[in-house]
């Protein structure tokens, strides 16, 4: 992705995939993509197991603010990328129809009341 993007840089532009699963490693990975690979900024998701809130995730926000590059974050309900989320979401198929605009609010909410975005306010979150 980074070669074609090098190739097109006025057609293309791409973000990094991190492991937020390591809140540290996915900020050297955020710098390096954007320093390295001239990438725009980053992709995650909303829900791996730490709250968007948490402290441990503060390198990361921190990192994102230093470089100035946006944080494009995709909602995705529990069920949707791993093990079985709320049987009553599933039964209708709800967790596609209202669970991911569900999870969403979970998140802007979370950064907004857990003060992610007040221990960060140069913070760029991008939500689809």
């Amino acid at each position: 992705m980074a070669v074609a993007i090098a190739t097109h840089p006025t057609r293309l532009g791409g973000i990094a995939a991190v492991p937020m699963q390591c809140p540290l490693s996915a900020a050297a990975e955020l710098h390096r993509a954007v320093h390295e690979l001239g990438l725009l900024g980053a992709g995650i998701g909303t829900d791996w197991g730490v709250s968007l809130d948490s402290a441990e995730l503060d390198p990361f926000w921190h990192t994102a603010t230093e470089l100035d590059v946006p944080i494009f974050m995709h909602p995705a309900p529990r069920g949707i990328d791993g093990p079985a989320g709320d049987i009553r979401l599933r039964k209708y198929e709800l967790d596609v129809v209202i669970g991911f605009n569900l999870e969403s609010t979970v998140a802007i909410s979370t950064l907004i009341f857990g003060e992610v975005l007040s221990r960060h306010p140069k913070l760029d979150i991008c939500f689809p």
